[in-house]
């Protein structure tokens, strides 16, 4: 069945939480799949890192990562775009999809990581401002088979006058991903006394008792990205249909 988003004619916080959290239930395997390998990805590498301390190191763990995300945001994207117009994508269609611009996205990733840190070690608000303008780079980079900078160019004009709706969305799974997090790391502190133990085992308990938050976390962009297309250019499901043709 189509997702309907018809009667939503304007693009806010609220709208955008409440569509992302009926998209995850449509396909919950696809979304929750998509989170766990990039999760399971991440602690490998973060091991593999811990073992060699140094500034490179670190930095190439930041790259892999975020271009880990971007390349899963990207197969979400498609993924999402099936469960509006009523199909089901399979993850490797998606990340099939996904991959095919895998080189652009990894350019995307190491320009963003490298104006967003700079920015941050200048000023807070600078490096926050980049990340809204750049928070749907990744659907519009698969979506529209775009370049890496027309990717970036694409998101910054899409969330123009609407960034502090971004910001919001951005902070509000921000705030419910930490709280999920927090929650369970007391409950491991509380029921795991073996400090030991509790280091061994808190990573995967955590990760796994928190795949629905930061799985709802990783639709929101690609929901965003649709739903600025449709409220700014008056995308239509009949247009939105040609997408990927």
């Amino acid at each position: 069945m189509q997702e309907d988003w018809s009667g939503l004619s304007t693009f806010g916080v609220g709208s955008v939480l409440s569509v992302t959290w009926r998209t995850l239930f449509r396909a919950p395997g696809i979304f929750i799949g998509f989170t766990f390998m990039s999760n399971l990805l991440t602690a490998i590498i973060s091991i593999v890192v811990n073992t060699n301390i140094s500034a490179i190191a670190s930095f190439s763990s930041l790259l892999i990562n975020m271009t880990l995300s971007l390349v899963i945001q990207g197969a979400i994207a498609y993924a999402v775009f099936q469960v509006i117009m009523g199909g089901r994508a399979s993850m490797g269609e998606s990340l099939s999809k996904s991959a095919s611009k895998i080189f652009a996205l990894l350019a995307v990733a190491i320009f963003t990581s490298l104006a967003v840190g700079l920015a941050g070690m200048l000023l807070v608000v600078p490096g926050i401002i980049l990340l809204c303008m750049w928070y749907i780079s990744a659907p519009a980079c698969v979506v529209e088979r775009m370049g890496p900078i027309e990717s970036l160019g694409r998101s910054r004009a899409l969330t123009k006058g609407y960034r502090w709706h971004v910001l919001g969305v951005m902070m509000l799974l921000s705030i419910i991903t930490s709280l999920m997090n927090l929650l369970f790391m007391f409950l491991m502190r509380a029921l795991v006394p073996d400090a030991t133990l509790r280091n061994m085992t808190a990573p995967i308990v955590v990760g796994l008792a928190t795949l629905i938050p930061n799985a709802f976390a990783n639709v929101a962009p690609a929901v965003t990205y649709y739903r600025l297309r449709m409220v700014k250019e008056s995308l239509t499901m009949e247009s939105l249909a040609n997408v990927f043709d």
